[in-house]
């Protein structure tokens, strides 16, 4: 089930305990697990409140990682930034529902002098620094028999057995969030933006013009 960042946005935001993330859940009804950032960021809360849930740490090489971040969530935090993309998403609602997760990403977890952002933005070793310091962190913590260490590459396999569930028949291993399928889709948002910001104008100039022929 994919979260429902706007209800994330008003119900939890920065929880402070994990019971705001049980009403938030208890909330979504059928949430049964979570995925990624913003959620990933609070796995310490989310263990307190699940202690027998099962954990999947996905991990890469951490090299790429820091250019997918890179080309990824710090493009769209520079893109959403500038005009006219900072007006027309609050126009139409979709700065909001975003602001929450970027915050978080520029949030310093526990113990850490970098956030996600910070630590891609300052060059390899903060971000290689950052990337091992958390996977350590998630492997001393979280139980052996309850984890799995996961790389996308691997398919369903895997993590279909971890999670007792079987292969879907006939159903590729998905690739989401391909860097760049994003930032074509980034790249769309701001080409949309301008045709907002500055077509509607145009157009009811024209039309004004038009209306203005015919009547007089």
């Amino acid at each position: 089930m994919s979260l429902n960042i706007a209800h994330y946005n008003t119900r939890v935001s920065r929880p402070r305990h994990a019971q705001e993330f049980k009403t938030f859940l208890e909330e979504e009804k059928k949430a049964r697990s979570t995925v990624d950032y913003p959620s990933s960021f609070y796995w310490k809360k989310l263990l307190e409140l699940f202690p027998d849930a099962k954990v999947v740490l996905t991990t890469r090489n951490p090299e790429t990682w820091r250019k997918s971040v890179l080309e990824s969530i710090c493009f769209f935090k520079q893109i959403v930034g500038q005009f006219p993309v900072c007006i027309v998403g609050e126009w139409i609602g979709v700065s909001p529902k975003f602001r929450v997760p970027m915050e978080v990403c520029e949030a310093f977890p526990d113990g850490y002098s970098h956030s996600v952002i910070s630590a891609s933005e300052a060059g390899d070793k903060e971000a290689q620094d950052f990337f091992n310091k958390w996977n350590a962190e998630v492997l001393a913590t979280v139980p052996k028999e309850r984890m799995l260490v996961f790389q996308a590459k691997e398919g369903w396999a895997p993590l279909c057995q971890f999670l007792g569930v079987p292969v879907p028949e006939g159903v590729e291993y998905p690739r989401a969030n391909d860097t760049a399928e994003f930032r074509g889709t980034v790249k769309k948002v701001r080409a949309l933006s301008y045709a907002i910001l500055f077509g509607v104008p145009i157009i009811a100039a024209v039309l004004m013009r038009l209306l203005a022929s015919v009547i007089f």
